[in-house]
């Protein structure tokens, strides 16, 4: 994987991405440690259980996003992701209580796309302008644990009533 002529979300995003690749730009496994909580009391507040060697996926995602409305409206472009499980009556959050590497977890910052690219060759990140029936397409680049692929749902944040979540793969 190359990190030139690539749109990070951030300066840093780049330094980081050399700390988690090989030589070949390959990115490398790390040791993933689950979070168990506790009451404070009774068991400590924080304690690492499981800890497990992990693979990464840098998953590339192309939306489409279409203004449906008959004025200028605010459309999010970078949605997050989390992983949800679908149950009989809409879908389930599940938990990512994981410790990981620093130049891991501000990759993977609140889940947060990493790679973004407008289809117009421009550059913006999470929110912009679109005129009645105007449509985007932007390519975005996520980073997640190969055993979290399956999950990995885009977040559009919003009210209770506006907030979606979409399954990437079925």
């Amino acid at each position: 994987m190359s990190s030139e002529n690539k749109k990070w979300r951030n300066n840093n995003a780049q330094s980081q991405l050399r700390k988690i690749t090989d030589k070949k730009g390959k990115l490398e496994s790390y040791q993933r440690k689950t979070i168990i909580y506790g009451d404070g009391f009774r068991a400590p507040e924080q304690r690492i259980g499981k800890t497990q060697t992990m693979n990464q996926k840098l998953v590339f995602v192309e939306l489409k996003v279409t203004n449906t409305t008959k004025e200028t409206k605010q459309a999010e472009a970078a949605p997050g992701i989390c992983f949800a499980k679908e149950k009989q009556k809409g879908y389930e959050i599940l938990n990512d209580d994981y410790k990981r590497p620093t130049a891991i977890s501000k990759l993977q910052t609140n889940e947060a796309a990493a790679y973004f690219e407008e289809s117009n060759g421009g550059y913006g990140y999470g929110f912009k302008s679109l005129k009645a029936g105007e449509s985007e397409v932007y390519h975005l680049g996520y980073f997640v644990d190969e055993d979290q692929v399956e999950n990995m749902s885009l977040n559009f944040y919003g009210s209770d009533k506006n907030h979606r979540v979409l399954k990437c793969f079925e």
